[in-house]
């Protein structure tokens, strides 16, 4: 029997995968906003996804997990929480930003356990089936919007950058690099957030930035170290 999977079932796989880092991702980000400061969400959702990554990764993958590993997912978690924390939190922003968080770092497993290749066909099915599911909640809770340019633009913006170029990245990144040092490597986007709003905005970055950004590259550093050769 080839080892090579037949149409139906990469298809299946990336529904599969589509559920986990774009329907449970962005629904259950979504609800979470509803119940805390969305920079307590996105620390809770991307301390999550690192985490699980790192033993989904064990679990699924068999991937050994480092003491190094290990420290460096808590020091980069550490750093997002310094700059982005704002010390206030309920329980369901806490389990909504967790299930997010901890879908999105299986989808990464999932993309390395189907040997699921990175780049415009995976990224263009990922958002199809995505769009299928996310259709559901948006037609049981449908609200009327009023459509202006400035919405159009931010919604293009959106869709392109973080969404399309995101997923188009983070996949691709996954045939280079385990799903736990993409998770934690991706904890670097508060630091080129900061770095842009320096840029375009004149705005100053803060002593706690600069705190967390250096947990956030010791950590970094620290995951994508070659363990030692015994």
């Amino acid at each position: 029997i080839s080892s090579t999977p037949s149409k139906l079932s990469v298809f299946a796989q990336i529904a599969i995968c589509a559920f986990l880092g774009i329907f449970s991702l962005f629904f259950f980000e979504t609800i979470a906003y509803n119940h805390g400061a969305a920079a307590n969400v996105v620390v809770v959702l991307m301390a999550s996804a690192a985490i699980s990554a790192l033993f989904f990764g064990r679990f699924i993958l068999k991937e050994s997990i480092y003491i190094h590993s290990l420290i460096g997912t808590l020091l980069a978690v550490a750093g997002i929480s310094i700059i982005s924390w704002k010390g206030e939190n309920s329980l369901l922003m806490l389990i909504n930003a967790s299930i997010a968080g901890t879908g999105y770092g299986l989808f990464s497993v999932l993309v390395k356990k189907f040997k699921l290749n990175g780049g415009l066909f995976l990224t263009k099915y990922l958002l199809l089936f995505g769009s299928v599911y996310l259709a559901v909640p948006f037609l049981v809770n449908l609200h009327s919007i009023t459509f202006n340019s400035d919405i159009i633009l931010g919604l293009i913006g959106l869709a392109v950058l973080p969404t399309i170029l995101g997923f188009f990245c983070t996949t691709k990144a996954l045939s280079y690099m385990s799903a736990a040092k993409v998770q934690v490597t991706e904890l670097s986007e508060p630091i080129f957030a900061a770095l842009m709003a320096w840029v375009f905005i004149h705005e100053q970055p803060t002593l706690s930035f600069l705190y967390g950004a250096i947990f956030i590259i010791s950590g970094i550093f620290l995951m994508n170290r070659a363990p030692k050769s015994n």
